[in-house]
């Protein structure tokens, strides 16, 4: 079984000292990592479909939260 949670992330407290510019680019950043995984996924000869669920979801969040920082 995959470990998704093996990907890097920030804590909140984090996020908050970096401006947007840093922000957009750290979830640019961890974006890619997750669309890489998720081509990754689709293309085994079985793909887990609740990993690709989940890989989907992170990404969904990712880019609400830029276009937060976008409109906000």
């Amino acid at each position: 079984h995959r470990d998704l949670h093996s990907f890097p992330t920030r804590r909140s407290s984090d996020l908050e000292q970096m401006s947007d510019m840093e922000q957009a680019a750290a979830l640019k950043a961890k974006h890619s990592e997750l669309d890489n995984a998720l081509q990754t996924e689709i293309g085994r000869p079985q793909p887990d479909q609740s990993v690709v669920s989940q890989i989907k979801k992170q990404k969904l969040r990712i880019k609400d939260a830029l276009a937060a920082i976008d409109g906000g």
